[in-house]
């Protein structure tokens, strides 16, 4: 009888169970066209300017005869003691200047900058245009 109880009960839980009982379906979702508009000019801009404002540090600044030589020079030089952080090299006339990482906050500039202090005493912080950070699979 107890037998006979508990098993109409275990079956009653099975059969009503949402999880066996579910069904296919599909949903739809309809969004305006001002949405799509949006979401599409965004992935154009994104395309043009791939990348935001952030933080690097600029380890190098110099004009004259000799500073294009020299800022490749510290570029190099820099490429080789930190291979794992980014250098970039940019031309504002008159000045050459090489700038390293790609930091979204301040924070995590001045942390790298401490890391690379003993190497570059007058480098410093400075507000930029940087990559978007990479991600990784």
């Amino acid at each position: 009888m107890i037998r006979i109880a508990a098993l109409t009960l275990f079956l009653g839980l099975c059969l009503t169970n949402p999880a066996w009982t579910q069904q296919q379906g599909s949903v739809e979702i309809n969004t305006d066209s001002n949405v799509r508009q949006a979401l599409s000019a965004h992935a154009q801009l994104m395309t043009e300017y791939p990348g935001m404002d952030g933080f690097r540090i600029q380890i190098f600044f110099d004009s004259g005869n000799t500073s294009k030589q020299a800022a490749t020079n510290a570029k190099r030089t820099f490429e080789t003691r930190f291979p794992d952080i980014a250098a970039y090299l940019s031309f504002e006339e008159p000045n050459y200047k090489v700038r390293v990482g790609n930091f979204r906050t301040r924070l995590d500039a001045e942390g790298c900058l401490k890391k690379i202090a003993t190497h570059y005493p007058s480098a410093f912080v400075v507000p930029d245009f940087i990559e978007f950070p990479k991600i990784e699979e």
